[in-house]
């Protein structure tokens, strides 16, 4: 709900039910007030004319009419008594990617040591991992073998890799701690492992996010939804949209634990063919091919055109490198682009005809006998390498889908900009109501449940 009153420039955020005379916490307040009683000493004014000085700090602005403002804060309600514990994990060898790296902690959350805290345990996806009962660890530290597979894939191939996963604890956390210290208001207050233990709670608000499928995480605490009916997005042209997602913070205050929640935007590729991603692409920059093999350059990509011996689908996803390599000519199309086949020398769009088994699955060791060939719609477009330099593998784009939640990290345009400027450019009211609506339910924490709970409505403060 919106509404105006007198003396305000726009519309007030006031959800249904809550007073309009919103008052920040006395308690809060009263805390606050002691300690600034007990850090007054004789400080030098710095003053930058006769009638304005600069404020003491810490201490209160007192210039101008008193208002109360509501924060995009939640008081953030740790269980009492709670006690977490923090591990350090390290990889040998490290991981090539981020996603390769958020597998491995996936794989190594499999491992028996981790059966009771399966559906509790947090990671930043980094190194550290967070836990609510201590691991059964033989020692300090521990090291186990992990064997690299993806999500895709049912069992690890013959020649998979092996990465040593070694965890330390580091010690555990206190809630009861951290809590005594935000309620002293001794001047010599403190607490040595504060930054641990906001760090931790930061893992733990981020888990839920983290583990939902069809929730993007970038930099570890920025959370856009692309499906469950939370995703919101606008075209941006050329392949690209922009979604609206959700950034977290959990912050200490005097008295309490504060979460921050803010909307956000970012950049990414559409999900869709990527023979259609290439031709929109193709029709902004110019209709070079070049420009175009720069933008799709490292995209991940599924299939789904192949079946097993029992007739199911076999996905496969691949990164794409560029377009075709030498000796076959640059941007060689797909009726251009020729190998070696079963068949004879042939190129990708003659052999799809006739076998739906592309030559790069020699390597994946399906052999299954062809049933009928695929005639593809779109034979005159650069052919798309998923293999690498050394050892292409060609396929048609048409039968390539875009993995979706893939940020576009290259420049925008400057129509695409403005786009996407004008989508997140939203009024406090608006995004008031999106972070206690969407954003709530994209971190985890909702009405009657939830990872965390959270004390409504959002912080009010005097300013």
């Amino acid at each position: 709900m919106s509404f105006r009153t007198k003396g305000t420039v726009g519309p007030v955020y006031r959800p249904e039910g809550e007073p309009i005379d919103i008052k920040p916490s006395l308690d809060v307040t009263k805390a606050e007030d002691a300690i600034l009683a007990s850090k007054k000493q004789p400080v030098p004014s710095h003053a930058i004319s006769n009638k304005i000085t600069f404020p003491k700090r810490p201490t209160y602005g007192t210039a101008g009419r008193r208002i109360t403002l509501r924060t995009n804060y939640f008081h953030l309600i740790p269980t009492a008594g709670q006690r977490v514990y923090r591990y350090v994990v390290q990889f040998d060898p490290e991981a090539a990617t981020s996603r390769k790296e958020r597998r491995l902690f996936n794989l190594l959350f499999g491992n028996p040591i981790f059966a009771a805290v399966k559906e509790s345990v947090a990671t930043d996806y980094r190194s550290i991992v967070i836990s609510p009962e201590e691991l059964p660890l033989d020692a300090d530290a521990r090291k186990f073998v992990i064997t690299y597979y993806d999500a895709d894939e049912a069992t690890p191939r013959a020649n998979a890799a092996k990465h040593t996963a070694s965890i330390q604890i580091t010690g555990a956390l206190d809630v009861a701690d951290m809590m005594q210290y935000l309620n002293s208001t001794a001047r010599d207050a403190s607490y040595d492992r504060l930054e641990e233990m906001t760090q931790a709670l930061n893992i733990v608000i981020a888990r839920h996010a983290n583990t939902t499928l069809g929730t993007v995480s970038l930099s570890g605490n920025k959370f856009f939804p692309t499906t469950g009916g939370l995703e919101e997005f606008i075209d941006l042209s050329g392949g690209v949209i922009a979604i609206r997602g959700y950034y977290t913070s959990v912050r200490t205050a005097t008295l309490r634990v504060l979460l921050n929640l803010n909307v956000c935007t970012s950049a990414f590729y559409q999900s869709t063919q990527l023979s259609d991603l290439m031709m929109k692409q193709w029709n902004i920059c110019g209709r070079k091919w070049d420009g175009v093999e720069s933008f799709i350059k490292k995209l991940r990509v599924e299939t789904t055109y192949l079946k097993d011996k029992s007739g199911q689908i076999v996905r496969k996803f691949k990164n794409v490198s560029g377009f075709a390599q030498p000796p076959q000519n640059a941007f060689a199309t797909l009726r251009e682009v020729k190998f070696d086949s079963e068949y004879g020398a042939i190129s990708v769009a003659a052999f799809f005809k006739e076998s739906e088994y592309v030559y790069c699955l020699i390597y994946l060791q399906l052999t299954p006998e062809p049933e009928h060939g695929i005639i593809l719609q779109n034979p005159d477009v650069p052919a798309v390498n998923v293999g690498t330099k050394e050892r292409p593998c060609y396929l048609p784009p048409e039968l390539c889908l875009v993995s979706a939640g893939q940020v576009m990290k290259k420049r925008l345009s400057e129509n695409q900009t403005n786009i996407m400027m004008k989508f997140a450019n939203r009024s406090p009211p608006d995004n008031a109501r999106q972070i206690v609506g969407t954003g709530l339910k994209v971190v985890g924490i909702q009405e009657g449940g939830g990872d965390a709970l959270v004390s409504r409505p959002l912080v009010a403060v005097v300013g």
